[in-house]
């Protein structure tokens, strides 16, 4: 749904999307709804190190389908919400 609701706000405004997108929070409440997404962001990528460690056979192919299983179901998530 958002990546068509982007689609349809940006085929239908005039204005192009650098005048609207801010790469900082304007206010408080911007802040506090970014804040999850980096804090869920960097505690995913670290605790990748844990999991490569708690693994039998640690190989780079293995990790690789264990973060996409375990990513795409997150997304997924996000998606219905």
């Amino acid at each position: 749904f958002i990546v068509i609701r982007s689609v349809q706000c940006n085929s239908t405004s005039t204005t192009s999307f650098e005048e609207y997108m801010n790469y900082t929070p304007l206010s408080f409440n911007d802040f506090c709804n970014a804040l999850p997404i980096f804090i869920s962001s960097f505690v995913c990528h670290f605790n990748v190190l844990s999991v490569h460690n708690e693994l039998s056979n640690p190989t780079s192919t293995r990790i690789s389908k264990l973060v996409s299983t375990t990513i795409w179901p997150a997304v997924a998530f996000y998606l219905v919400v």
